[in-house]
């Protein structure tokens, strides 16, 4: 009788080991990258949207002072307003759309109520956000007359009585797959004129 003791492994059973080591370690690595990727991208949408909340809050208080408005397009509101809730006099205030950033400028009053003047060389640019996607297919402003009917371009000034602030925002590095969008409606019930 031949009794061989087995002391160790062949040499297919080594390659079958470390094959399923390689498969195992391939699903694992795997579903890492895939995890971290998808972090990334939900931090940069929680930015975004955090940036975005925090201009549509701004914006949403400038639009509620506002005394007159200028201009209305998809991607451009002039108004005069206050920007600040400190302000003695209307300030003339524009949000636009320059080169996908999100900016806006105030050119504080000058002279005596009711005959201010305004500027262009007091003017003062700043941005609310980096990257939107907006155009005149999705535009940034919407306008609303009384009776809540959507108002068509070019907009009639005097008839405008809700402005909807809808900006679609991304990342500069591009990692969205899609713009963050928010919105908000402001009514302008509260024209002050007796300034």
């Amino acid at each position: 009788m031949n009794s061989r003791s087995r002391a160790g492994c062949t040499v297919i059973e080594m390659i079958i080991t470390i094959f399923i080591v390689g498969v195992l370690g391939a699903i694992v690595t795997a579903t890492l990258t895939k995890s971290l990727q998808d972090n990334a991208r939900v931090e940069q949408e929680t930015i975004v949207q955090r940036d975005l909340s925090l201009a549509l809050d701004r914006v949403g208080k400038v639009i509620r002072s506002t005394t007159q408005l200028l201009a209305a397009s998809q991607t451009n509101l002039k108004i005069r307003g206050f920007a600040k809730s400190a302000d003695q006099a209307p300030s003339e205030i524009e949000y636009y759309l320059e080169n996908g950033s999100w900016k806006f400028s105030v050119i504080a009053a000058s002279g005596l109520p009711p005959d201010y003047i305004y500027l262009s060389s007091d003017k003062v640019v700043s941005i609310l956000a980096g990257k939107l996607t907006n155009d005149n297919n999705n535009p940034l402003f919407r306008y609303f007359d009384q009776e809540g009917n959507l108002l068509p371009f070019p907009v009639s000034l005097a008839a405008v009585t809700v402005i909807e602030v809808r900006p679609f925002g991304t990342n500069s590095n591009s990692t969205l797959t899609k713009p963050v969008e928010l919105c908000t409606k402001v009514n302008l019930r509260n024209f002050k004129t007796n300034l």
